[in-house]
């Protein structure tokens, strides 16, 4: 498909629509519907080239700047509105003229082939037929993301958001059940945030450390919705308070004593949380990926409502702990 066809057919998005990403591309695929399988198939090799040729170090870091890690697959998403706001935005970003926001994304083009096949042939969109040959995806443009003239071949940034996709990708569907954990009901694999990865691969064994919980203790573990590790790490802190109590040593001098040991612990308690969660799912027989999914988020996530009550309950157990301190001041008439 020649540049002034596909462009055309771009142009074809309903901005008016604003809001609703499938009617923004209805057009579009409502023209695509009354063209060959061929015509829609070169449109979606076009489409490929086109985000592939923005896959480039360069615009990634200006859109996205340095960060350590930024997620591949927004930068796909936010290439897809680079495209589908038409030839003039899309040479812009090329020449370095001017950028989108990063916060946009607009995935629904991607989608565009497949609705205008299903709909031209009353079929289902996943039995879509054709894969283009040019590789869209984030880091798929080799020459793109090849050191500039001058560097010293250290590519560390790429690499290390290249092996993170690659963990991804390799994650079994344990792994991905998990994520689904970590996420919550708000989110999805289309868009998976790194640090909701790296916490699943530090629940696999990654060694990682929890810096929340040496600040918070079960406050965290509770947000997180460990909700028995939780309520068992509060017994240990209070615990360790009133036994320094008995003991005559200062309980202020190890504040952090119990925090800094948990913090090691927080992901083999989050690992043992979601595996509870998946024998509960095996127990109550749901076996379908799809609900499999739905019952990890709809248990996973992070609850606020929970981590005010730990809080609450930690500041009343250790209030009662400390009771050898204020009692006799409160009889003593000190208050």
């Amino acid at each position: 498909m020649d540049e002034k066809e596909f462009w055309r057919i771009i142009d074809l998005a309903d901005w008016g629509r604003e809001g609703d990403d499938e009617a923004v591309t209805e057009g579009m695929v409502q023209h695509l519907a009354s063209l060959s399988d061929k015509e829609i198939f070169a449109f979606d090799d076009a489409l490929a080239e086109h985000l592939h040729a923005l896959d480039r170090r360069d615009i990634a870091e200006a859109a996205f700047g340095d960060a350590e890690y930024f997620s591949p697959d927004e930068f796909v998403d936010w290439r897809c509105v680079c495209v589908v706001n038409g030839e003039g935005l899309y040479r812009d970003v090329l020449a370095g003229r001017r950028l989108p926001s990063s916060d946009l994304c607009f995935e629904s083009i991607l989608y565009v082939p497949m609705r205008a096949w299903a709909r031209k042939h009353g079929a289902e969109a996943e039995n879509y037929p054709h894969q283009s040959e040019t590789d869209y995806f984030t880091y798929g443009n080799a020459e793109g993301w090849a050191p500039a003239a001058g560097d010293d071949g250290s590519d560390s940034a790429a690499e290390k958001q290249a092996s993170f996709e690659e963990k991804v990708r390799s994650m079994d569907w344990e792994g991905f059940l998990r994520l689904a954990l970590v996420q919550g009901e708000g989110g999805n694999f289309s868009h998976i945030e790194p640090k909701d990865a790296q916490m699943v691969f530090a629940m696999q064994g990654e060694r990682t450390y929890s810096y929340l919980t040496l600040l918070l203790g079960p406050v965290y573990w509770a947000y997180r919705r460990c909700y028995l590790p939780a309520l068992v790490l509060l017994a240990v802190y209070v615990g360790l308070l009133a036994g320094f109590l008995l003991a005559g040593v200062n309980p202020r001098m190890f504040r952090f004593l119990p925090g800094a040991i948990a913090g090691a612990y927080f992901y083999r308690a989050y690992r043992w949380q979601a595996d509870a969660v998946m024998r509960k799912m095996a127990t109550a027989g749901v076996d379908d990926p799809a609900e499999q999914e739905t019952y990890m988020r709809e248990r996973g996530g992070t609850s606020p409502l929970a981590a005010t009550g730990m809080f609450a309950l930690y500041v009343g157990a250790s209030v009662a702990a400390l009771a050898p301190l204020w009692l006799p001041a409160l009889g003593a008439g000190a208050f």
